[in-house]
């Protein structure tokens, strides 16, 4: 006779629990647990109104119904998922909302947040229009400016707007906004009114402009062959409003005096040689530019020597080691300038003085020079002469 073999029920009953126990956890190892995430808004509101709250909670990927705590910051709270609540009293409250998930194969979740609310006491009367808004009138196309006013008394919010398509980015509802210039924008307003549980005041405005880069100068009027050591003028043509200008001059030594608000300058170029003047465009966007000319700077000076000058300009010792002493003559009272220019015309020594009528005596300390040739030049109102310094 064939034996029959039978099974528990409590075994059948493990052997499903530890095959269950496997299959959840190769599950719960592909499915991680996306835990929960608490989160609110509500809005300020005036003494006597409720505040809604708006609950934008994560719930994640547990199986279950969240089951939310709210603490309204003044001993209340409810466990509605949108709750709203009146306060007693004005003042600022702190409020806190948990949400929870537990389902039966997984542990308890929860996250926590808080957020202030602010009750306004109701005033007597509506807030005063705002002062002058601060900010400058310019805002460069595709970049932003900030623009803000001093608190108004009993005000508890601001209303900011704008026309000409300019945009508020940031800051609304306080004294404090960025205002972006989208491309293309060329004028408007930024206009900003106080509130309070009153009502809001009148408005106060601001005309702004949206700006460009400046166009770069369209040329440089000026001679294309010089001397050394003479002021030249050199402008700028088709000036623009609005716009400043910067001078540089690379290849050469040169001293440059700006005039006329920067469309002209009085360039002395200190050594022969080929320079390049460049001017550029500035306005509160940036630069542009340069514009160019290229100058050839002749020596037109005479060049003298120790004894063809002796009546007039002397050096000595030379060669000088440490202190050079130089002697000349001058016809009045006048200033004069010396200028010691190494072998490249860069100018390593400077000095202006005021020379009397007759001999004229001074002395350069050269204690510190690198040893080389160098060209001294004296230049004053009736004469300008250069001479050889040998540096030992």
């Amino acid at each position: 006779m064939k034996q029959k073999t039978y099974t528990s029920k409590s075994t059948l009953i493990a052997s499903c629990l530890f095959l269950m126990s496997i299959g959840l956890t190769m599950t719960a190892s592909a499915n991680p647990i996306t835990p929960p995430v608490a989160g609110f808004n509500a809005t300020n509101v005036c003494d006597g109104n409720a505040v809604q709250f708006n609950n934008t909670s994560d719930p994640g990927s547990i199986p279950a119904t969240p089951v939310y705590t709210w603490d309204f910051g003044d001993g209340n709270g409810s466990a509605d998922v949108n709750p709203s609540h009146t306060y007693a009293a004005p003042g600022t409250y702190t409020v806190s909302l948990t949400i929870a998930m537990e389902d039966f194969y997984n542990p308890l979740e929860t996250d926590v947040v808080t957020h202030d609310v602010t009750v306004y006491s109701v005033p007597d009367s509506k807030p005063g229009t705002p002062g002058t808004i601060t900010g400058s009138t310019d805002i460069c196309q595709g970049s932003t400016q900030f623009y803000s006013i001093a608190p108004v008394p009993t005000a508890n919010s601001y209303t900011w707007s704008t026309t000409g398509g300019f945009i508020i980015v940031s800051g609304q509802g306080t004294t404090t906004v960025e205002v972006s210039a989208p491309i293309g924008v060329t004028s408007g307003d930024i206009r900003v009114r106080a509130n309070n549980c009153k009502g809001s005041s009148s408005d106060r405005s601001k005309s702004i402009k949206g700006k460009t880069l400046p166009a770069p100068p369209n040329s440089i009027n000026g001679p294309t062959s010089v001397c050394t050591n003479k002021s030249i003028s050199y402008k700028i043509q088709g000036t623009s409003s609005g716009t400043t200008y910067v001078w540089d001059i690379t290849g050469l030594p040169a001293m440059v005096n700006n005039l006329n608000e920067n469309k002209e300058a009085k360039i002395t170029f200190l050594a022969p040689g080929t320079a390049l003047v460049k001017t550029y465009s500035i306005n509160v966007c940036g630069l542009a530019g340069p514009t160019t000319k290229t100058v050839t700077v002749n020596n037109c000076n005479r060049m003298i020597d120790d004894a063809a000058n002796a009546a007039q300009i002397s050096v000595y010792p030379n060669p000088v080691k440490d202190l050079l002493n130089l002697k000349f003559q001058s016809e009045q009272n006048q200033t004069y300038m010396i200028r010691l220019m190494d072998i490249t015309g860069r100018v390593v020594y400077f000095e202006s003085n005021s020379a009397v009528e007759g001999e004229n005596k001074t002395e350069i300390n050269l204690s510190g020079f690198a040893s080389g040739i160098y060209m001294l030049n004296l230049q004053s109102n009736e004469s300008n002469q250069q001479i050889r310094v040998m540096v030992e």
